[in-house]
């Protein structure tokens, strides 16, 4: 029977092995989910306040991330670049992301997750604050790296602690009531912006004490005795403390490669010559050209005279 039937008969073939060894193939009716209101209704006061603190914490994260895209502009002006190197360090949060995960996930594995995620928060709280205040790009691209690695731990921790002490008819609806967080992070870095940032002496830097110090009130709350820690995982292991050694590794090599690079690496700039398109010689940086000199000179009645402009890249 076809996937099509299926669904007209509202019925769903399941494949288990019996107690025979033997393949078995049986119709099994599908049952309705309840309407969402009776899913609310199972949640008691304990589920309400995890799952309200994931929620919390998914914000926040939503938050401090788009904070950088909203003041991008102020940023490249302050900083005296253009926007395209602002957003590299949108891309290192999120390359940095995945160690972040991997990192905090073993921790919380290990340790529970009340003090990791509480920890967490405070990182990136402090990690807003640096944002605003860090004078030189290449330390700007440095803290925004470090902030992917502990936005990277955010979303683990926060939907861990939200469905691990949610009733299991309920995790479905609330699994995606939680993921939406982020985008109410968003939204309130958009209103922040929209109604502090260009009307405060702070400048573009009232984003981001806003979000540290929203962030830090949530970790506060992960902190206080209102939140009762899960049951500990085993201590880790030698293969678990080697993952996070080497995660930490990775990180600060890549974080010093990209402001090494941002330091030392070649720039180019686009010069203007009077002339015909010239050879460069990458040795002595000079040029020549096919058809002549390029200066400028006098014509004939005595008036300016300037040769075709020609466009080359010069390596300074």
């Amino acid at each position: 029977m076809g996937v099509i039937q299926n669904l007209k008969l509202w019925k769903n073939n399941v494949t288990h092995i019996d107690a025979h060894g033997n393949e078995v193939t049986e119709e099994v009716p599908r049952v309705m989910p309840p309407p969402p209101w009776k899913v609310i209704a199972l949640l008691d006061l304990k589920a309400w306040l995890y799952f309200c603190l994931g929620l919390a914490a998914w914000t926040a994260d939503g938050y401090d991330f788009n904070a950088v895209n909203l003041v991008a502009t102020d940023l490249a002006t302050v900083y005296g670049t253009d926007l395209s190197s602002i957003t590299l360090s949108i891309t290192l949060t999120l390359l940095f992301r995945s160690v972040g995960a991997v990192l905090f996930g073993i921790i919380s594995d290990c340790f529970g997750r009340k003090w990791p995620l509480s920890a967490d928060l405070w990182i990136l709280a402090g990690l807003q604050v640096a944002t605003a205040y860090v004078t030189e790009f290449s330390s700007f691209i440095a803290i925004r790296a470090i902030f992917g690695v502990a936005m990277g731990g955010i979303w683990g921790l926060s939907a861990a602690m939200s469905m691990e002490n949610m009733p299991v008819e309920a995790r479905g609806l609330f699994s995606g009531l939680l993921q939406q967080g982020y985008a109410l992070g968003y939204l309130i870095a958009a209103v922040v912006n929209i109604t502090a940032v260009r009307y405060t002496s702070e400048g573009y830097k009232a984003i981001f004490h806003v979000g540290a110090g929203f962030t830090g009130l949530i970790s506060t709350v992960a902190a206080s005795n209102w939140i009762r820690d899960t049951p500990s995982g085993p201590k880790p292991n030698y293969s678990q403390v080697m993952t996070i050694t080497m995660s930490i590794v990775f990180t600060a090599c890549a974080i010093i490669m990209a402001c090494g690079q941002e330091r030392l690496g070649s720039r180019f700039e686009v010069v203007t010559r009077a002339g015909a398109a010239p050879k460069i010689n990458p040795e002595d940086k000079t040029h020549s050209v096919e058809n002549g000199e390029c200066e400028t000179g006098l014509d004939d009645a005595g008036s300016h005279k300037e040769a075709p402009r020609a466009v080359y890249i010069e390596q300074v």
